[in-house]
């Protein structure tokens, strides 16, 4: 079967008229309906690879939406087009996915695409037995995506924990990492966390008291190549990489070397605060219980200033 680029000439239907026929088409990554004139072209119709196991994650943003929702399966479904119902054909093959503890959306993405290539060959060669054999999809089992915008990519240091924050961070990794705030001279910096990862909870945090601060605060010792960052529920993430709004990408210690020092410079925040006023405490949700340092740790000696600092207020 001849394999020929095709470019339509409206979504509206019109103009199809003297487009030479192809005996199938083959969509992936469209986020439009398709009019069936359209589908109709094609005497064997058209297919749609889709990077989830339909009918979970329906519509734009699959892969992500597994991410983020701490999924430890996926995979990729190969389905006929349907022309009002968005991802809802019938369901041709699928091929399962493990998503491992580290990955990240791109090369998950790239991952899901080798596999719906070689599902598609599979498909096209005994594409009437497939056919033969097709599920409809059950409604009942129905989960829909939305489009992410660079909102749903912030860390709210007042709801997340450690795994929240990871998670978003490998599924908007290089669309729009994640970020926060920080104030330096009464002016709010938008900051790009480039590079994070949970730290191991089996390992003692840079000071053993950091629960006795906020979540947000920025932990730092001299040498140690990650600011460590407090959580809601008391884990931690390691940032490594930086992007301060207008600025350049930095590393830990550029970071620090341009930031640490300044006043008044404690802690990250969610949402930036009012310039003309200062920071405000960090509210604590309802209900909110504070964690308890795991009793190892507490046998250890503490860090001495000359070994390290943090910031204070």
């Amino acid at each position: 079967m001849p394999i020929r680029n095709f470019v339509p000439p409206g979504l509206d239907g019109e103009g199809t008229g003297n487009v030479r026929p192809f005996d199938i088409g083959i969509v992936a990554s469209f986020g439009a309906f398709i009019p069936e004139s359209i589908i109709n072209m094609h005497p064997k119709g058209m297919l749609n690879l889709h990077p989830s196991l339909l009918p979970k994650y329906r519509g734009p943003s699959p892969i992500q939406s597994a991410i983020l929702n701490g999924d430890t399966d996926t995979g990729i479904t190969i389905q006929e087009l349907h022309p009002h119902i968005m991802d809802g054909g019938r369901v041709l093959a699928q091929a399962p996915y493990k998503i491992e503890p580290d990955v990240k959306y791109g090369e998950m993405a790239l991952d899901l695409a080798k596999i719906g290539g070689d599902l598609l060959i599979d498909v096209l060669r005994n594409l009437d037995y497939v056919r033969k054999n097709a599920i409809e999809q059950d409604p009942l089992q129905e989960t829909t995506t939305y489009l992410f915008n660079k909102i749903d990519s912030r860390i709210s240091w007042e709801t997340m924990t450690a795994d929240d924050i990871y998670r978003r961070h490998r599924a908007f990794h290089t669309r729009e990492p994640v970020h926060t705030f920080l104030r330096v001279k009464n002016k709010n910096h938008m900051v790009q966390i480039m590079e994070l990862t949970k730290a191991d909870p089996s390992v003692p945090p840079l000071y053993l008291d950091y629960l006795d601060s906020p979540p947000g605060t920025i932990f730092f010792k001299k040498k140690v190549p990650y600011i460590e960052i407090p959580c809601i529920d008391g884990s931690r993430i390691h940032a490594t990489r930086f992007k301060v709004s207008g600025k350049a990408e930095r590393d830990t210690f550029q970071f620090n070397a341009g930031y640490r020092k300044k006043k008044n410079v404690t802690r990250f925040i969610t949402v930036g605060a009012c310039v003309k006023r200062p920071t405000p405490r960090f509210e604590y949700p309802a209900g909110y219980v504070k964690p308890v340092i795991n009793e190892a740790w507490a046998q250890q000696p503490v860090a001495s200033k000359d070994e390290g600092e943090k910031n204070e207020d």
